[in-house]
């Protein structure tokens, strides 16, 4: 008898909790993230290893926000998707290096990883530098992420992890 009482209560609860968690889930994480590159898997996704907060370390597949490089693809089936799709990890590999920088960090909704701005060391938005050379393509899925800054062709010196001009 009391277990009906309390009945509403929980389901009031239940309602606001299913209307405003995919609200929260889906905001980006405000900070920079300084990361450390431990392989590219293709074009457009990478496996980093980061701090969340101090005491805090994991290591996370984190995917270009807004981007969409070519997927693996058979190279006897489909030779030129296939090297499309090595042009735009070779190229991910040489821009990323050994750490990047994220920003706009929240959580994807497929496999497990996450959706980044993504920054080489000395600033650079990645994501955009391959746009520009057309090793990638603008997502035109949906996107889970609202960004807590705008996107930067370059990050101000201040944020970058070393401090070279040159366009990479």
């Amino acid at each position: 008898m009391f277990v009906f009482k309390l009945l509403p209560f929980f389901l009031a609860l239940f309602g606001v909790l299913a209307f405003a968690a995919p609200s929260l889930a889906a905001d980006a994480f405000p900070g920079l993230y300084q990361a450390k590159v431990m392989r590219v898997i293709d074009g457009d996704t990478l496996e980093v290893a980061y701090d969340l907060a101090p005491e805090i370390h994991t290591t996370q597949k984190a995917r270009l926000l807004d981007i969409d490089a070519p997927e693996r693809a058979s190279r006897k089936k489909y030779p030129e998707r296939h090297a499309r799709f090595q042009r735009s990890k070779e190229r991910m590999t040489e821009l990323a290096g050994e750490e990047v920088i994220l920003r706009n960090v929240c959580e994807g909704t497929y496999r497990r990883r996450i959706l980044a701005d993504v920054y080489a060391a000395d600033g650079w938005n990645i994501g955009k530098i391959l746009l520009d050379e057309g090793l990638a393509k603008p997502y035109e899925g949906r996107n889970t992420c609202k960004r807590a800054h705008p996107v930067l062709d370059r990050l101000p010196p201040e944020f970058r992890i070393i401090q070279e001009e040159s366009l990479p």
